[in-house]
């Protein structure tokens, strides 16, 4: 049976619009910050700014009345089961996150404010107070001077105990799911993502580790020095109110789980620098059939050229439109057969977002969406030439350069998880833009797996094809492996010594 909740400070704003369903907040829509198979996170506004000023200049503006509004599709029986064997009752995510957000606050750590939360269905929601004026703890640091730093780890850490100590843990305590923001000679700080925390009379040291791992492994090491983390573990064990291990032996125990977990190619991705936010988020336009992202959707003024928008209308249009288009702009449309009357993101979408987030220079995404019978994707590629001819027309000095530029990229990709379909190489899809930058110029049929970095580097990359010396190989695996070329022919020899030890043994 469908039901909502208004916490009583915000019960008259949605009331007086007559908001008292849950169906009138999922059909809410806003920018679109985070995409998951069954869920999605939108930063919207109080509805008569939306139609005064649009979505996202509303959202820019910084309004009082925006929000950030968690919708969950296809709530199954599965999660309603654990969720009620967590002791929650027999609820959706999104009703038990709210609730654990409520405990929180009422236990004074810091967290988003629930505003409202209801059901309809296998459909749920839970609407949130926005929190931007409050700033990421990835991107909060390097402001920071070193005194500032020194502050923020002390109460980081004192946070985090009376997290622990409240009874409260969290397995998803990611680096991005930390803001900060100072607060007169203080700092506060506002931890998101509660999904699937758990509430217990006494936090055990094996979870607390646990979720101090998760933030050293998604805490880039170039944002904090190991200084800066013991620092922070002094903190929480000095606030902390349970008997703790010896700081060394627990410093020792959270880095190596952190090692373990930088393994993973999830933990690894979120633990990479942090990329413009507004490269990451939608703007919905034409009636949800196309999403724009953000920054591209600002660089227009707020505005859609005819031709952008007349993609969502119709298959013949598209060709001639884009034509056009192209004429001026470094424009490349996917386009692949719609299923059914409803479509999602496609695979290369979130693989340009994945490289972008580590680090690789490859084609930037524009925009999804969907015609009558298509769906499509809009990316600007980088200008550039193939790397076999930038190579056969360059000097000495420059090819060296390249070559290990080729390296560092073609490691980048392969710790993005990414690999070639079998008997492709590396090379056709690298490209020399004006400015010498080595950038991936085609990104279709990437593969993802667990494959290790290592085992890929020798077979990737055809370095007869375009003709390298001994030593130019050495150049292209200084820049793979980053280390100077005495480690690399040491490395070189090892491995050689290994596979001749492996025909031995067969």
């Amino acid at each position: 049976m469908p039901w909502v909740e208004i916490l009583p400070p915000f019960t008259s704003l949605f009331r007086e619009r007559r908001w008292e369903s849950a169906a009138s907040f999922l059909a809410w829509t806003g920018i679109l910050v985070n995409k998951h198979r069954k869920r999605q996170v939108e930063w919207v506004v109080e509805p008569e700014a939306q139609a005064r000023v649009g979505v996202a200049i509303a959202c820019a503006s910084g309004s009082d009345a925006s929000f950030y509004l968690k919708k969950e599709f296809a709530v199954s029986w599965r999660d309603r089961l654990r969720n009620a064997w967590h002791g929650f009752g027999w609820c959706a995510s999104a009703v038990r996150e709210a609730a654990t957000l409520q405990a929180l606050r009422a236990a004074g750590i810091g967290c988003p404010e629930v505003v409202a939360l209801g059901e309809d269905g296998r459909r749920a929601f839970m609407l949130t107070r926005d929190e931007s004026a409050m700033t990421e703890l990835r991107a909060f640091l390097p402001t920071l001077a070193d005194v500032e730093r020194h502050r923020l780890a002390d109460a980081l850490g004192s946070e985090l105990a009376k997290m622990h100590d409240a009874g409260f843990d969290h397995p998803d305590l990611f680096a991005k799911h930390i803001l900060a923001a100072r607060d007169g000679a203080t700092i506060r700080f506002c931890i998101l993502d509660w999904q699937r925390s758990r509430r217990r009379k006494s936090v055990p040291w094996r979870l607390r580790c646990r979720d101090l791992a998760v933030l050293d492994a998604t805490l880039h090491e170039a944002l904090a020095s190991d200084r800066l983390r013991l620092r922070c573990l002094r903190g929480y064990s000095r606030y902390t109110r349970e008997g703790y291990p010896p700081l060394r032996r627990l410093a020792r125990q959270i880095r190596l789980a952190g090692q373990r977990l930088r393994d993973q190619l999830n933990i690894r991705e979120i633990g990479q620098v942090p990329a413009p936010a507004k490269d990451h988020q939608f703007v919905p336009c034409c009636a949800g059939q196309l999403q724009v992202v953000r920054s591209y959707y600002e660089g227009l003024g707020g505005k859609l050229p005819a031709w952008l928008a007349g993609l969502c209308e119709s298959d013949a249009a598209t060709a001639a439109s884009l034509a056009r288009a192209s004429s001026s702009e470094r424009l490349s449309l996917h386009t692949w057969p719609r299923s059914g009357a409803s479509w999602d993101m496609p695979p290369l979408a979130h693989t340009l977002f994945r490289l972008q987030r580590f680090g690789v220079r490859t084609a930037r995404l524009l925009a999804v969406g969907c015609s009558p019978s298509r769906a499509f994707l809009l990316a600007e590629t980088p200008a550039s030439v193939p790397l076999a001819e930038a190579f056969a027309k360059a000097s000495a000095v420059a090819r060296a350069r390249m070559l290990r530029e080729a390296g560092a990229i073609v490691r980048q990709l392969h710790e993005a998880g990414y690999c070639l379909p079998p008997g492709e190489s590396w090379e056709p899809r690298l490209g020399v833009t004006a400015t010498s930058e080595i950038v991936l110029a085609r990104v279709e049929t990437l593969l993802r797996g667990e494959t290790r970095w290592q085992e890929l580097a020798p077979r990737e990359f055809n370095r007869r094809k375009i003709r390298l010396s001994r030593t130019e190989q050495l150049r292209f695996l200084q820049g793979y492996l980053q280390r100077k070329s005495g480690q690399v022919r040491q490395s070189l020899s090892l491995s050689d010594t290994q596979a001749r030890e492996r025909q031995v043994i067969s």
